[in-house]
């Protein structure tokens, strides 16, 4: 869900005017607009809730562990690693993001509408459509 608020809030904040950098004063001075957030951002997690069952993940050391070991072999942040650790523990193949990290993670489809990663997907005759 921290993705989906991400980029919800980004366009949104895109929308009303402000340039990158101003995440916060967005969040905090324009009330009115950040309920607007929220509320797509609930009505999108419902729709996500309604296609999919959220993954439990503990982190405890021996996930820390795996997730290091992932920070190592893949090029992802350290944020994506617990939830690329959760996924693969989960057998999940299958992933919707527009982080452009998880493009690079083998072992598992990526639907985006990440341009970045579109583009050199269709480049390296990589690109699936449905």
């Amino acid at each position: 869900m921290a993705e989906l608020a991400h980029v919800i809030e980004r366009t949104e904040r895109e929308i009303f005017g402000l340039q990158d950098g101003q995440n916060k004063e967005f969040r905090h001075n324009y009330p009115a607009a950040r309920a607007r957030v929220a509320a797509e951002v609930k009505t999108a997690w419902e729709q996500v809730k309604s296609l999919s069952a959220p993954i439990d993940i503990l982190i405890n050391d021996p996930t820390t562990d795996a997730a290091l070991m992932h920070f190592q072999a893949q090029a992802v942040d350290g944020y994506d690693l617990f939830l690329l650790e959760a996924t693969m523990r989960a057998g999940v193949a299958q992933v919707i993001t527009d982080d452009g990290d998880y493009s690079a993670v083998s072992g598992i489809r990526v639907f985006t509408s990440n341009y970045a990663v579109v583009t050199a997907a269709a480049a390296q005759g990589k690109l699936l459509r449905r």
